[in-house]
């Protein structure tokens, strides 16, 4: 059956598997984690496919990206990024978010894997619950957004095409673009000295990685 007719589940399956098989450090410590490696491998395995796979890994990164555009990631990812001042034990963060460096970072997350991304989703501490050990020194995979197109240079031989990201706004009108600038959030975004109440835990854990990495 054409993976272009196949269910969402199925669709899914399919790009969480490239993701997956992609990472060849995925069963070993993080650290050893290369994310040029891991983006060159899936750029590979999905020029050995063909053109409605790429299609629908495009749609649905941008499917999952569109699913990560919530208030919460949008605090997470100050916690991991923006500067911040500690004065008697508060810690109040600079809340600016460029649009452009949120989906980077949520490109980033992705990259991480599907079990990741469904614990992240239902509550951003789990970033800091013992089971995960991330370089958080650049937090940006905006190369995952490329991945597709660039599978279909290598297969086809073309240069600098978009021809798979153009295709998804051809073929599924429905989906929501990642740099729609008319998206709204869940809720309004926290920052300041709230994010350090709302999760204590994720706070005090990621800065002071943070102020060790400055050190």
């Amino acid at each position: 059956m054409s993976i272009i007719k196949a269910t969402q589940q199925e669709q899914d399956n399919f790009f969480w598997k490239i993701i997956d098989e992609a990472n060849e450090v995925k069963d070993f410590d993080w650290e050893e984690y290369d994310q040029d490696e891991h983006i060159d491998q899936m750029i590979d395995m999905l020029s050995k496919t063909d053109k409605e796979h790429l299609i629908v890994f495009e749609k649905v990164m941008q499917q999952q990206l569109h699913k990560l555009y919530t208030a919460e990631i949008a605090e997470l990812y100050i916690i991991l990024n923006n500067d911040f001042d500690v004065e008697e034990d508060v810690i109040d963060f600079d809340d600016t978010i460029s649009d452009d460096a949120f989906i980077y970072f949520r490109c980033w997350l992705l990259l991480k894997g599907k079990d990741f991304v469904a614990e992240i989703s239902k509550d951003i501490q789990a970033f800091v619950n013992g089971e995960y050990s991330f370089d958080i020194g650049d937090c940006d995979g905006e190369e995952l957004l490329y991945v597709a197109d660039l599978a279909n240079e290598e297969m086809n031989g073309v240069e600098e095409s978009e021809e798979i990201r153009d295709a998804i706004y051809e073929s599924f009108p429905e989906v929501v673009n990642y740099d729609d600038a008319d998206v709204k959030m869940n809720r309004e975004v926290k920052g300041g000295t709230e994010l350090q109440k709302l999760y204590p835990d994720l706070v005090e854990e990621i800065c002071d990685v943070r102020l060790d990495i400055e050190e």
